[in-house]
């Protein structure tokens, strides 16, 4: 029992907020639906659940000088038991505090921030107890019987130093700091950018104060990626070889798409890619999942209409859309912002959703982000494969969808490698930058790929320096994993065309990944998609738009 729980522990520890974001009114139909953001962390008992892990501490110290009874055995089991129950209700609130926050900005972060200094606080007291138990005789064998050195370590997470957790903290209060600014404000770009600044020079010092070469590597590690710096460099080389040509020489605009669409259809292709409704779209949503068989993904599909998907209603929300755990009730819980409430966000969405859903019921371990982005990016894709044999659909709207999805599927990987390779030059250890010169570092790098305005072109419109000020600055080192993923979901796409029986059991494979015994690169071949990271995988996705 103790270590079963432990091990759950092990997942959410140095975590700041466990959530997966999309790229690019609120839904509580229920009493269960408003009732699932609910908490009660008061002071009170956040001070009995220090007193209960700092007995542990004093118990520890007494055992190793008298020994173990059956006394201080029971003690152990109920108030570690009580800790770790109490660490994951913290990490739970602070996830559903964000979650309300997110949907309201008028509310502050204050009780987001307060919450996350009480997990920071008894995760420490947990660590350290964890950490004298291994170095008990008697404890370290009642406790971890006859594990490991190493095998410990996996268990209750790396040990940290102070100076770790108040930089976590510190970074932490920076992102909030961000997130509450307006992008429609006239000087968003410039306190974006100093914020930026400030979280890149402590991000440096958090990677070395946790043992790690560079921040790039801390963070690789801690979304369990299994490529290096150097495949990602290489990566980038074939995205700017057959990639960025492809875009430039075939750019058009949703608008061109539309010549030729009466007026009828017109409405219906914008609706597929811009609405604030969460009934928009829906009846293609209930159908595609019609086309499913497994009676799991459907159950979950059920709970995510009815229960644990948060609309926002207003502007004054937080604009994205992302899925996060609720660790106390093994659920994973979506939210949408005010502009990201289209249909493809959906069925984003809900691939993390119910990926993030079975990793909780059936302990399989937590899938590396890259693993975690193909989940939800296949699931769109095979979303569209399953449109272009809906006969709902004119033969001209579906052709439009399909050429409209297809190129921001390509822009995605563009954009998302090219904010890689700027993270990369920003968060060098032996570069320093202020303010003033970040842009300057983003023009340079496209300067490099034929020229600013050539890739700008190319994007449809999409300006780097400005994408990067509304992206990637709370969300460090983490969208190379959208281009990654688009890889071999692009080839579900392909897939579902020749034969959608097939996909649908390659896209299972996918939602119910072995974490156990693949990585990101084996486990995509092994579903029978490609290697994300081989030249002849893009030479196919250039072919899309040749």
């Amino acid at each position: 029992m103790i270590k079963r729980r432990i091990a759950l522990i092990a997942a959410i520890a140095g975590a700041t907020l466990a959530l997966s974001s999309c790229n690019l009114s609120k839904w509580l139909n229920s009493t269960t639906s408003t009732s699932i953001l609910n908490y009660s962390i008061t002071d009170a008992k956040h001070q009995t659940a220090l007193n209960k892990i700092n007995s542990l501490i004093e118990l520890a110290d007494t055992i190793e000088k008298n020994g173990m009874s059956t006394a201080y055995q029971y003690t152990i089991v109920n108030y570690l038991n009580s800790t770790v129950s109490y660490i994951s209700e913290l990490a739970s609130a602070r996830n559903k505090e964000y979650v309300s926050y997110c949907l309201d900005k008028s509310r502050t972060t204050a009780k987001y921030q307060n919450l996350q200094e009480k997990f920071t606080e008894i995760y420490q007291k947990y660590q350290e107890f964890m950490k004298v138990s291994a170095e008990t005789t008697e404890l370290r064998s009642y406790i971890f019987g006859n594990k490991t050195d190493e095998e410990i370590e996996n268990i209750i997470g790396k040990q940290y130093s102070d100076r770790y957790y108040e930089l976590n903290d510190e970074i932490s209060q920076l992102d909030n700091s961000y997130r509450s600014l307006s992008s429609k404000d006239e000087n968003f770009s410039t306190e974006a950018e100093a914020i930026y600044v400030n979280i890149i020079n402590k991000s440096k010092e958090l990677a070395k104060e946790a043992g790690y070469n560079s921040f790039l590597e801390f963070k690789y590690s801690s979304f369990n990626r299994d490529y290096t710096e150097e495949d990602s460099d290489n990566f980038f080389t074939y995205v700017k070889d057959y990639m960025l040509p492809e875009l430039y020489d075939n750019q058009y605009k949703a608008s061109d798409l539309q010549v030729g669409l009466t007026e009828d259809e017109k409405t219906t292709f914008k609706s597929m890619f811009s609405s604030h409704s969460k009934s928009s779209n829906m009846d293609l949503f209930d159908s595609y999942m019609n086309t499913f068989t497994d009676s799991t993904i459907k159950s979950n599909y059920t709970k995510f209409k009815n229960l644990y998907s948060f609309y926002a209603d207003t502007t004054n929300s937080y604009d994205g859309a992302y899925t996060t755990y609720i660790l106390d009730s093994k659920v994973a819980v979506c939210y949408f912002g005010y502009n990201y409430q289209d249909i493809f966000t959906k069925v984003h969405e809900f691939g993390h959703m119910n990926s993030m859903t079975l990793e909780l019921k059936n302990s399989k371990g937590t899938a590396s982000l890259d693993v975690s982005e193909t989940q939800s990016q296949s699931n769109e894709m095979l979303f569209l494969a399953y449109l272009e044999n809906n006969n709902s659909l004119s033969s001209n709207v579906k052709e439009a969808i399909r050429k409209y999805r297809i190129r921001s599927a390509l822009t995605t990987i563009v954009l998302s490698t090219i904010m890689d390779q700027f993270e990369q030059r920003i968060y060098d250890n032996n570069a320093s930058y202020d303010a003033s010169e970040l842009n300057d570092v983003m023009i340079s790098l496209c300067d490099e790929m034929g020229g600013y305005q050539m890739v700008k072109d190319a994007l449809g419109g999409n300006d780097p320096v400005e994408y990067y000020h509304r992206a990637i600055i709370s969300s460090r080192f983490y969208y190379i994993s959208y281009a990654t993923s688009l890889i071999p979901s692009i080839n579900l796409y392909e897939e579902a065309k020749n034969d959608y029986s097939n996909a649908l059991n390659i896209y299972k494979t996918i939602y119910n990944f072995d974490t156990k015994n693949y990585n990101f690169k084996d486990g995509m071949v092994n579903a029978g998609l490609s290697n994300p990271f081989t030249e002849e995988a893009f030479i196919g996705l250039a072919n899309l738009l040749s």
